[in-house]
């Protein structure tokens, strides 16, 4: 059997070791503990950074869309003027005041119809 002394020593080993062994566990939790830390302040930075790319994309979207109502506004303008001009009175009344041309209800009139021949044609 053991002396009484061999069970101290012993008892002190096993104290000893139990101690050691929970350092090793401290420093073990210490270490996941702070990759953890680190991998929840990423994930945060990563998070905020999405957030503000997506607002940058929303605010370009809106004055992009803004942009396409004025287009739309300017076409829609010009069709309307496009319509206006080329209006038969407008094109009528163009022809009459600028270039003397006059509207006949008639599409042939005889008096003024010219009839060549194909012998004039060539002897010129």
């Amino acid at each position: 059997m053991q002396s009484l002394e061999q069970r101290r020593r012993h008892k002190r080993r096993s104290k000893a070791d139990e101690a050691e062994a929970s350092k090793s566990k401290v420093k073990i939790s210490i270490f996941y503990t702070l990759v953890a830390m680190i991998f929840v302040a990423l994930m945060i930075v990563f998070y905020i950074n999405n957030i503000i790319t997506s607002n940058k994309l929303s605010v370009e979207t809106n004055t992009l869309r803004g942009e396409i109502n004025g287009v739309k506004q300017t076409n829609d303008f010009l069709m309307t003027e496009i319509e206006k001009l080329s209006s038969f009175e407008r094109i009528r009344q163009v022809a009459g005041e600028k270039l003397n041309m006059v509207y006949s209800d008639s599409v042939i009139d005889e008096s003024k119809v010219i009839i060549l021949k194909k012998s004039d044609i060539e002897s010129n």
